[in-house]
């Protein structure tokens, strides 16, 4: 329900190479990314789901190892290998996951945000997930609610440096398509990546956020500072995102097809629609 970020944090962001996954393509490519959860409002440092939604069960079918979670046309299938902490995880999978096989445990719930829970599971879990483009386990935007539009809420504190790059962009004078590949572009030309940030914190003034800061003046940061600041500047632009957080699928075991995926390739990105 809440993620805490290194935003605002200086010096370097802790890689560690622990092993946290496994991931063998069976059939079609290796997904790039695997999704833990979505959150859908941002108070610096923290991403959370506000309200909490509430879990809803998954009815296993066949033998109890086979989860069906959309009935949709799904052709891609990848095996994934984990743990579980005391019969209990959440699951790491491709977004747009469509059934998972090979999955003995006791339960399996999803939410609102995407997470997939599962409970009563043995230590070690090697199961296939198929998926495909199109719908996903989370919901679609939230746009009415008795807390407002979810999906396009924006922090009074970061109004601001969003306002001057819309301003900037001309975001809100054309069409939505193109105010999409209008941010794309601005990140990639204005900005670069960085996991070091040795003083950043010290040349914050005292009346900006460390969001602000990124956006205006240093303009370096890692995954959780370019994820955030595209989620809400489409938010601003009057597009509905969320913040999404998983793995990436990028180191080769030498030999095989398979992926690594260690503990420093927790990766943040933006959904949006």
């Amino acid at each position: 329900s809440e993620a805490t970020t290194a935003i605002g944090k200086i010096g370097q962001l802790k890689l560690s190479g622990k092993i946290v996954l496994r991931v063998e393509p069976a059939n079609g490519p290796a997904p790039s990314l695997l999704r833990d959860t979505t959150f859908n409002r941002f108070e610096t440092p923290r991403w959370s789901n506000n309200p909490k939604s509430p879990d809803t069960p998954v009815l296993a079918s066949d033998d109890g190892t086979v989860w069906p979670m959309l009935t949709k046309a799904a052709t891609n299938s990848v095996r994934i290998s984990a743990f579980s902490t005391r019969g209990q995880a959440v699951l790491a999978a491709p977004p747009g996951t469509a059934i998972f096989h090979n999955l003995p445990v006791a339960e399996v719930k999803t939410n609102a945000q995407g997470v997939i829970r599962i409970s009563g599971a043995p230590d070690f879990l090697h199961y296939l997930a198929t998926y495909g483009p199109g719908a996903s386990v989370q919901s679609p935007p939230i746009l009415e609610s008795d807390r407002g539009a979810l999906d396009l809420y924006v922090p009074t504190s970061e109004t601001h440096a969003l306002a001057r790059i819309t301003e900037e962009l001309d975001l809100l004078e054309i069409p939505h398509p193109e105010r999409v590949r209008a941010v794309q572009q601005f990140f990639t030309a204005n900005f670069k990546y960085g996991s070091f940030l040795p003083s950043s914190l010290k040349q914050v003034p005292k009346d900006m956020t460390p969001l602000e800061f990124f956006l205006l003046k240093n303009r370096v940061g890692h995954c959780e500072y370019f994820a955030t600041a595209t989620a809400l500047l489409l938010r601003h632009a009057g597009i509905p995102a969320r913040y999404a957080y998983g793995w990436s699928v990028q180191e080769l075991e030498p030999g095989s097809n398979r992926f690594i995926v260690r503990e420093r390739h927790a990766h943040a990105w933006c959904v949006y629609w």
